[in-house]
Protein backbone atom coordinates (compact mmCIF):
# COMPACT_ATOMS: atom_id res chain seq x y z
CA UNK A 1 0.00 0.00 0.00
CA UNK A 2 3.09 2.31 0.23
CA UNK A 3 2.55 3.23 -3.66
CA UNK A 4 -0.86 4.13 -3.21
CA UNK A 5 -0.59 6.03 -0.36
CA UNK A 6 2.55 7.93 -1.93
CA UNK A 7 0.08 8.38 -5.34
CA UNK A 8 -2.86 9.74 -3.16
CA UNK A 9 0.09 12.41 -1.24
CA UNK A 10 1.38 13.05 -4.75
CA UNK A 11 -2.68 13.90 -6.04
CA UNK A 12 -3.48 15.89 -2.61
CA UNK A 13 -0.29 18.21 -2.94
CA UNK A 14 -0.91 18.86 -6.87
CA UNK A 15 -4.86 19.51 -6.07
CA UNK A 16 -3.72 22.42 -2.77
CA UNK A 17 -0.79 23.99 -5.87
CA UNK A 18 -3.70 24.34 -8.17
CA UNK A 19 -5.72 26.16 -5.22
CA UNK A 20 -2.59 28.13 -4.51
CA UNK A 21 -1.86 29.05 -7.93
CA UNK A 22 -5.22 29.91 -8.56
CA UNK A 23 -6.03 27.22 -11.19
CA UNK A 24 -9.20 26.14 -9.16
CA UNK A 25 -10.99 28.44 -6.84
CA UNK A 26 -9.75 27.57 -3.62
CA UNK A 27 -13.07 28.17 -2.15
CA UNK A 28 -14.11 24.99 -4.83
CA UNK A 29 -11.12 22.88 -4.17
CA UNK A 30 -12.33 20.60 -1.64
CA UNK A 31 -15.62 20.70 -1.59
CA UNK A 32 -16.30 17.17 -3.53
CA UNK A 33 -14.41 15.62 -0.77
CA UNK A 34 -17.59 16.50 1.73
CA UNK A 35 -19.92 14.59 -0.90
CA UNK A 36 -21.60 11.20 0.96
CA UNK A 37 -20.84 8.96 -1.70
CA UNK A 38 -17.14 9.92 -1.45
CA UNK A 39 -17.02 9.53 2.17
CA UNK A 40 -19.18 5.95 1.54
CA UNK A 41 -16.41 4.52 -1.00
CA UNK A 42 -13.59 5.37 1.41
CA UNK A 43 -15.47 3.94 4.74
CA UNK A 44 -15.83 0.69 2.38
CA UNK A 45 -12.40 0.62 1.01
CA UNK A 46 -10.94 1.46 4.76
CA UNK A 47 -13.22 -1.49 5.99
CA UNK A 48 -12.23 -4.11 3.24
CA UNK A 49 -8.55 -3.19 3.92
CA UNK A 50 -9.11 -4.42 7.98
CA UNK A 51 -11.15 -7.40 6.75
CA UNK A 52 -8.22 -8.43 4.40
CA UNK A 53 -5.50 -7.39 6.68
CA UNK A 54 -6.80 -8.73 10.26
CA UNK A 55 -7.33 -12.82 10.61
CA UNK A 56 -9.85 -12.25 13.59
CA UNK A 57 -12.12 -10.41 11.25
CA UNK A 58 -11.66 -12.89 8.48
CA UNK A 59 -12.48 -15.85 10.41
CA UNK A 60 -15.72 -13.74 12.18
CA UNK A 61 -16.76 -12.46 8.98
CA UNK A 62 -16.92 -16.44 7.03
CA UNK A 63 -20.11 -17.63 6.96
CA UNK A 64 -20.51 -20.79 9.35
Amino acid sequence: MGGNAATMLWLFFTLVMAAVAGVVPADCAFTGFSHTAVITVATVLIISHARLKKPVLRVSLQPT
